[in-house]
């Protein structure tokens, strides 16, 4: 396949090259692709399809710890909350405590 790009797509490349971002246009090709099949497919198959691409299982254990903490988070919040002497809650004083 041949592919004919404008002026402007050809700088954008050449831009890439030079600023060391990427070592080739096929490089730039290549995640260009990637980022358009990552748009067009569910999130699922996205995070899935980047992991076998990458060949890395370390993606796909971060991507389940941060399931794993947004579980977590759900159950804290869903959580009653305590009074304290002060008439303030256990997450008032998170709050105060850590910003949150």
């Amino acid at each position: 396949m041949t592919i004919h790009l404008s002026g402007h797509r050809e700088q954008v490349i050449l831009s890439l090259l030079r600023a060391g971002k990427f070592a080739s246009s096929d490089e730039v090709i290549d995640e260009a692709l990637r980022l358009v099949g990552e748009r067009y497919q569910e999130p699922e198959e996205a995070k899935k399809s980047a992991a076998a691409n990458m060949g890395d299982e370390s993606l796909d254990r971060t991507a389940q710890q941060l399931a794993n903490l947004r579980r977590l988070g759900q159950k804290l919040d869903a959580m009653p909350t305590a009074a304290i002497a002060d008439g303030l809650s256990n997450r008032d004083h998170d709050r105060m405590l850590y910003g949150k």
